[in-house]
């Protein structure tokens, strides 16, 4: 047995006054069987009551509704294009934008003793573990060079 319905039977209900309709047929005997949605957003609801009467409500958006739809759809894509651009974005970093070509490994070596000195003179603490000897700049500075220029100084 299938159920037909004609157009007189269906009733359009905008979403927000959907409670207070569902309030009028619940007075009146009807109760709720089915509530089909679809994926474009229609959203039906079948009544009936003991009698055999079916009432279908087509439930509409309102302009509000959609318009949240818009705008949660436009946060996300904000969010996902975020993303993405920091993903891409590149910190500049100054001591790897350096690039030392044609460079001999001992010079090298020496460039990142000056670097390490600097940087410990800048920082008080670590100069007086140097000063103590408990820190050589020489040892931090030659294993702070890949593997290469390590064996290269090497022999």
């Amino acid at each position: 047995m299938t159920n037909q319905t004609s157009l007189k039977d269906i009733i359009k209900v905008s979403s927000s006054d959907l409670e207070a309709f569902q309030s009028v047929l619940t007075k009146f005997g009807h109760s709720l069987d089915e509530i089909c949605e679809y994926d474009d957003g229609r959203v039906y609801q079948c009544w009936s009551n003991n009698a055999g009467n079916t009432v279908i409500i087509d439930v509409g958006n309102t302009p509000a509704d959609n318009s949240d739809r818009v705008i949660n759809e436009i946060i996300d894509c904000w969010l996902e294009l975020r993303a993405i651009r920091n993903a891409l974005e590149i910190e500049e970093d100054p001591v790897s934008l350096k690039k030392v070509e044609n460079i001999s490994a001992f010079d090298q070596l020496m460039a990142n003793i000056y670097e390490c000195e600097t940087e410990m003179h800048s920082n008080d603490a670590f100069y007086q573990l140097l000063q103590q000897g408990k820190v050589d700049a020489a040892v931090l500075s030659f294993y702070n060079l890949d593997d290469e220029t390590r064996e290269a100084v090497l022999q």
